[in-house]
């Protein structure tokens, strides 16, 4: 018995002694945790008192199709002869409702040991950006009658046979030597027509004439036609979730920061154009820039273009 009583007490004293104080909060300076919309940053903290030989590391990758981390960053503060390592996590969650900030596992290290420590984990309510009141219902109209005359339905047909017989004697002479030589189409490719398209855009300058709605919802369109141009996928059929994941699922674009990037621009239209959020000046500008980035980055070479950069490279 006094055994046991001298175990347990060593237990407890050796638990005390390596005992962590680990502090787990949300930035309310930089997120409005009653206004947390599908695709925001949420900023939170993590603070790990250790002592001045101990170093503190992130352990945990997170994985899961709602929440992720973006970006994080470490300082180290000294008080009152206490280290404490602060960790600044910037998150965002793709689905609406009660969602979890999941605990995450942190290593301290010294010169002998290492050990672990858990932060909190702590709910977040998510808001969808489309409202009740973001959708406008129309009357479906019943068909109209069709009334054909004479010509509405002989014309057609006439057209038809005078061009099903041209391309009889078409084949027919080809056969031996085409008349007309073929030409080859020309397709412009897809960085080139967004480039163009917000070359237009900017020339129009909406943000100073206030147009911000407008301005958004062209750099929406201008990034969701470059994509299907680009990746030869309906993106314009897709809403931004179901673009997210799938980009993620297929790791469409492999860079995972022009990916994030990429979905953040979406994102930020969507709120503008269905939530009525009224973006600052600099955010608007940022947009512009960093579709112009991805553009350039993730643009498609064609084979041709550079053969002709390497002869010239050669001749040079």
């Amino acid at each position: 018995m006094k055994k046991t009583f001298i175990l347990l007490f060593s237990l407890l004293f050796v638990s005390n002694l390596y005992g962590r104080n680990v502090k787990t909060t949300l930035d309310t300076a930089l997120t409005d945790s009653s206004k947390i919309y599908i695709g925001d940053v949420v900023v939170f903290n993590v603070e790990i008192e250790h002592k001045e030989n101990e170093r503190v590391n992130l352990f945990t990758k997170v994985k899961s199709a709602v929440f992720e981390i973006l970006s994080y960053e470490k300082n180290i503060i000294e008080k009152d002869d206490v280290y404490i390592s602060d960790f600044k996590f910037e998150s965002a969650f793709f689905d609406i409702g009660r969602q979890i900030i999941p605990g995450l596992e942190f290593q301290i290290i010294d010169d002998n040991n290492v050990s672990s420590v858990f932060s909190d984990s702590f709910l977040i309510n998510v808001k969808s950006i489309i409202t009740d009141d973001s959708v406008e219902l129309k009357d479906v109209k019943p068909p109209l009658p069709l009334h054909l005359k004479f010509l509405d339905w002989f014309l057609p047909i006439a057209i038809i046979i005078v061009i099903v017989i041209i391309i009889l004697l078409i084949s027919r002479i080809s056969s031996k030597k085409p008349i007309f030589a073929s030409k080859k189409k020309v397709t412009i490719p897809a960085h080139i027509i967004a480039l163009k398209k917000l070359n237009k855009l900017r020339i129009q300058d909406l943000l100073s004439k206030g147009k911000i709605k407008k301005y958004y919802v062209e750099i929406s369109w201008i990034c969701r036609e470059y994509l299907e141009n680009r990746y030869k996928l309906p993106i314009l059929e897709f809403t931004t979730t179901e673009i997210r994941q799938y980009f993620k699922q297929n790791n469409i674009i492999q860079n995972d920061q022009f990916r994030h990037d990429t979905i953040w621009i979406l994102y930020q239209c969507d709120r503008v154009k269905y939530a009525k959020y009224i973006p600052p000046l600099s955010e608007a500008e940022q947009i512009f820039d960093n579709l112009i980035n991805i553009i350039d980055v993730t643009k498609l070479v064609e084979q041709d273009e550079t053969s002709m950069s390497t002869s010239r490279h050669k001749e040079k």
